[in-house]
């Protein structure tokens, strides 16, 4: 591991010394480092990640991730590392204490060399467990099991989502209007892109109904009773770890003030992204989807005409990522235009549903 180790330094091109790094962590804790394993290295677009295994005079151990963030740019690496550090830490203290519900702890920061630690939080995160025990032919159990964590993790988010937005919370964004000029700026800003690619086969009839979809359910809403709340806005399935009856949240660093809905279809969009992979049952994802929906608290959730815009604009922005072929190689092109067109049948089958629905 060692070699690896220094191959990413060199590769990413940071002078850094590891050893150097822990021991000064060590020293501000008034600990001194023994010895040091790194178990795993994940090699971010922005950053690098080492999670390591310390060991402190008198055999007390800790396990930690150590991110390092790539310096592609000072100003902004320094502000991001900033923004990451100073919001993980704010939720954590607002979470400390709960008996179910955690923010992934963080122990150190070193401005001068883009570092943050936090701690090794435990259990496994839900991509992981379905994709361990829920392909393919699972067992009655382990569907159960999985859609306890599903309902767990719904009831997470509704914790999450009464927290008041309060002024000190660092970094907000409170730019997000929910509201129908927002929602059409935002969506066709994304789709104006794939227009221009004639090899997505998303023309401008299909941008225009979903413009006109967007204006007939924002005309559902009832403005006196639309609720602002804090969103994560990276929720996903990997960012979430359970263990047992206990669930971790990570990488805040995106939060922002929006609807409770933007980080609720995120991941119910997340679980249809699985249906497309043959060793899920359809049956299977729509139960874990009614599991999270149930734990949010609101199992009719995906009725509502802002889950309907919010999920809308998830599969347009997932349609935009997957499409840009020449980032993927041949197999996983083979697959992403596979996709690509069952997501478009299915975005056309909405768009026309909506279109005949009555207001």
């Amino acid at each position: 591991m060692k070699n690896t180790v220094s191959y990413f330094l060199k590769k990413e091109k940071l002078d850094v010394d590891l050893k150097g790094v822990l021991d000064a962590f060590a020293n501000d804790r008034n600990e001194t480092l023994h010895s040091f394993r790194v178990k795993r290295v994940f090699n971010r677009p922005f950053s690098l990640v080492f999670n390591v295994e310390l060991l402190f005079a008198g055999q007390k151990s800790e396990s930690v991730f150590l991110k390092i963030y790539k310096p592609y740019d000072l100003q902004s690496v320094r502000i991001a590392l900033r923004r990451e550090y100073e919001i993980t830490l704010y939720w954590y203290e607002k979470f400390r204490g709960h008996p179910s519900f955690h923010i992934v702890e963080p122990l150190w920061v070193d401005f001068n060399h883009f570092i943050l630690v936090t701690r090794e939080s435990l259990g496994v995160n839900l991509l992981s467990f379905l994709e361990k025990h829920v392909r393919f032919f699972p067992s009655s159990q382990n569907v159960e099991q999985a859609k306890a964590y599903l309902h767990l993790a719904g009831q997470w988010l509704a914790f999450f989502q009464q927290h008041p937005v309060e002024k000190d919370i660092p970094f907000l964004d409170t730019s997000v209007r929910i509201a129908r000029d927002y929602f059409l700026h935002y969506i066709n800003v994304r789709m104006e892109r794939m227009v221009t690619n004639p090899r997505i086969l998303f023309d401008n009839r299909i941008q225009k109904a979903v413009n006109e979809v967007i204006v007939r359910l924002c005309q559902q809403i009832d403005s006196e009773n639309v609720r602002y709340c804090v969103s994560h806005s990276d929720l996903s399935l990997s960012n979430i770890l359970i263990n047992e009856q206990q669930v971790t949240v990570l990488d805040f660093h995106k939060s922002e003030i929006n609807s409770p809905y933007k980080d609720l279809t995120r991941l119910y969009h997340q679980l249809h992204l699985l249906s497309f992979k043959p060793e899920y049952s359809a049956k299977t994802i729509r139960q874990l989807q009614t599991a999270l929906l149930q734990g949010w608290g609101d199992a009719r959730a995906d009725e509502h005409p802002l889950f309907k815009i919010y999920y809308l604009i998830h599969q347009i922005t997932h349609l935009g990522k997957i499409a840009r072929y020449w980032e993927h190689n041949f197999v996983e092109n083979l697959y992403n235009r596979w996709v690509v067109r069952k997501t478009l049948k299915q975005l056309k089958e909405f768009l026309a549903h909506e279109s005949q629905t009555k207001n």
